[in-house]
């Protein structure tokens, strides 16, 4: 079974993926993978390319997703 990749991004604390990652739940920041600064949809997009679950604060990211999905 795939296991479950955590994203965090700009919106969200680095505490909240270092509480993740201490209890065995891995958890990378936006700050880990050098995308300080990178648009929601590059944000998106290298969630996407990398299989892993995006966490944000960002109330206009979820329509910004329904867009993204690609059958």
């Amino acid at each position: 079974m795939a296991k479950i990749i955590f994203y965090t991004n700009e919106s969200v604390s680095v505490a909240a993926a270092e509480g993740l990652n201490r209890r065995d739940i891995k958890a990378i920041t936006a700050k880990d993978a050098g995308n300080l600064g990178l648009s929601d949809e590059k944000q998106l997009e290298y969630a996407s390319q990398n299989g892993l679950v995006i966490v944000t604060h960002d109330d206009d990211f979820l329509s910004l997703a329904a867009g993204y999905i690609k059958p």
